[in-house]
C-alpha cells in the first residue's frame, strides 16, 4: 500500500464516519431516544437505557476479562468507569473536550 492510497482511504473513512455519526445523531433526536444534555450532535450523547447497556456490557466476557479498559468521559459511560474501578482494572481515559 503506498501513501496516497492510505491517505485516499483514511478521509473516505472520516466521511463515512461522520455520515453515520450524523445519521445516529438525527435518530436519536427525531425518536426523542437522547436525553440532557441537547442537542446531541458533536458529543457521544446521553441516552435513554444507556444504564441497560453499560450493564449490559459489563456483563460480557469480554469486559470480565479485560485488565486494561478504555472509556470515554461521557456521562452515558458513567457505569463503565465506575465498574472498571470497582473491579479493580487499570481504567484509561481521555482528557475531556481534547
Amino acid at each position: 500500500m503506498n501513501v496516497l492510497n492510505s491517505n485516499k482511504d483514511n478521509d473516505e473513512i472520516k466521511v463515512l464516519k461522520k455520515r453515520i455519526r450524523m445519521r445516529i445523531w438525527e435518530l436519536m433526536e427525531r425518536n426523542n431516544i437522547a436525553i440532557f444534555p441537547r442537542p446531541v450532535y458533536g458529543r457521544i450523547p446521553n441516552f435513554k437505557m444507556s444504564e441497560v447497556a453499560a450493564r449490559r456490557l459489563i456483563e460480557t466476557n469480554v469486559f470480565q476479562k479485560a485488565e486494561v479498559v478504555f472509556v470515554c468521559p461521557d456521562s452515558p459511560q458513567r457505569l463503565i468507569r465506575e465498574a472498571v474501578i470497582r473491579m479493580e482494572k487499570t481504567l484509561i481515559m481521555a482528557t475531556p473536550k481534547l
